[in-house]
């Protein structure tokens, strides 16, 4: 009897580990790829799957509200830089601030979309979702024209800050 208790408590601990090795993951797009991003964000939108939210890094007044798809909250990610502030200081401020908010906001377990034209930023966040145990993350890093081409007919694109979020 201790034995297969044994036996069965092995086997979920292997597979525990399994699944959470497996489970975090950030998927890149880039322009060559706008449309299997779009796809990917359609089969959560259409309801084909829950828990996710997605978050667009841009720029509220100056491209968020110029178009973004459907769904997309804003997160002003691009706050004003302080006076004598370096361009460190400010990236990690920025970055901190982001990731508090995501922390209070959003749990774990959803799948996150990010948007924004900055690869780098992009990149940099999506890691350090997926070490702070975000499971699934998709970010797009292309231009956004792109991505609204081929989201033509597919999912909406909204113009305004009405739904942003914020």
């Amino acid at each position: 009897m201790k034995t297969n208790k044994r036996i069965l408590f092995i086997l979920i601990l292997v597979t525990l580990c399994f699944t959470m090795i497996s489970c975090k993951k950030v998927n890149v797009f880039d322009e060559t790829k706008a449309n299997d991003y779009i796809d990917a964000y359609y089969e959560y939108l259409s309801d084909q799957k829950q828990g996710f939210v997605a978050i667009d890094l841009r720029t509220l007044e100056s491209e968020y509200a110029e178009g973004h798809l459907k769904g997309f909250i804003s997160y002003q990610y691009y706050k004003t830089k302080k006076e004598n502030e370096t361009d460190a200081v400010y990236e990690s401020r920025m970055s901190e601030s982001f990731n508090k908010w995501m922390t209070l906001n959003y749990s774990k377990s959803l799948t996150v979309f990010l948007l924004d034209n900055d690869e780098k930023i992009a990149n940099r966040e999506a890691l350090k979702l997926k070490n702070q145990g975000y499971k699934k993350i998709y970010i797009y890093t292309g231009d956004f024209n792109t991505l609204q081409e081929q989201a033509n007919g597919v999912i909406e694109i909204v113009k305004g800050i009405d739904d942003c979020g914020c």
